[in-house]
């Protein structure tokens, strides 16, 4: 129920979320959830939501430079990492297993088309861009990536 309160992806099954940070200037706690299409982050404080799709990430990497346990996400626009995670490798095969799934279904969606066009996300107020993307809450905002977000915010929690 959060997760749809938060990122607004109504039709998306959330998979799993666990709790990290997001290095930016500084970390910022908060929740990773990590749904069939979508990796979300939600900042327990702060406003700097993020939403990107597996098939906009152009890299997935673990790395030991974030307090020694985290992990790297990469699109053409910008790169984020997060960390530290309880189970890092675990959460690292979660999001390559899904990263592959998505990419195999684009393949096949791609095979299959006359036009070979790539797919757009079918969920109302997501517009795909090739890198982050910015949702419409019920208020009007945008947010994604480090853009500020309605002023509704509340500690992550369970879904």
């Amino acid at each position: 129920a959060q997760f749809i309160q938060y990122f607004g992806l109504l039709d998306e099954k959330l998979i799993e979320y666990y709790l990290c940070s997001l290095k930016n200037k500084i970390p910022r706690p908060g929740c990773m959830y990590i749904s069939e299409n979508y990796v979300c982050f939600y900042p327990g404080i702060g406003s700097t939501k993020m939403v990107t799709a597996f098939r906009d990430m152009t890299g997935l990497k673990k790395e030991n430079s974030f307090l020694q346990n985290g992990i790297k996400i990469t699109t053409r626009c910008t790169e984020w990492l997060f960390g530290p995670f309880v189970n890092r490798d675990e959460t690292f095969t979660l999001l390559e297993h899904l990263r592959q799934v998505v990419l195999q279904k684009m393949i096949v969606s791609a095979e299959s088309s006359p036009v070979g066009g790539s797919p757009t996300p079918n969920t109302p107020g997501v517009r795909y861009r090739g890198g982050p993307i910015p949702l419409t809450n019920y208020m009007g905002s945008v947010y994604g990536g480090s853009v500020t977000p309605s002023p509704a915010s509340s500690a992550p929690g369970s879904p």
